[in-house]
């Protein structure tokens, strides 16, 4: 899948425009897991993530986890735009379908990607991908799921 670049807004308002349709969702827990240790699991997210894990990596420095959220996939991209600039991250590009979003991402020296993946009605796969100080995507980085 390739990555379109993008204004910071449009990725995750693509994603919340493209919500199949509206679903009355339970609130979520006000606590969740802690994510594994690494540059990934700083990038800004929802307190109650579930199930983290860290996933194998092949490039030293690099850092990806995955966890999901029992949010719709328009929650968790309005939850992107939100809160990434508000921590400093700069969105740099993206993609939306339906049911998934590609948001590229920057903050200091370091670059990114978080996926979001719906799983089911009310819930979200997130995927986050953070590259050592320095580094920049690469296509095979931004098309990495």
């Amino acid at each position: 899948m390739a990555v379109a670049a993008c204004s910071s807004s449009s990725a995750a308002d693509t994603a919340a425009s493209t919500s199949p349709s509206v679903v009355s969702c339970p609130s979520p827990p006000s606590t969740g897991d802690p994510l594994p240790a690494g540059a990934a699991s700083r990038v800004p997210h929802p307190v109650f993530a579930q199930s983290p894990r860290r996933l194998p990596v092949t490039t030293k420095g690099e850092s990806e986890v995955q966890f999901t959220t029992p949010i719709p996939l328009h929650d968790a991209a309005a939850f992107v735009q939100r809160e990434y600039p508000a921590a400093g991250y700069r969105i740099t590009g993206g993609d939306a379908e339906a049911h998934e979003a590609d948001i590229v991402w920057a903050h200091g020296a370091t670059a990114g990607k978080t996926k979001l993946s719906q799983s089911g009605g009310c819930a979200t796969r997130w995927t986050v991908l953070a590259l050592p100080a320095g580094s920049k995507l690469t296509d095979q980085d931004k098309n990495k799921d």
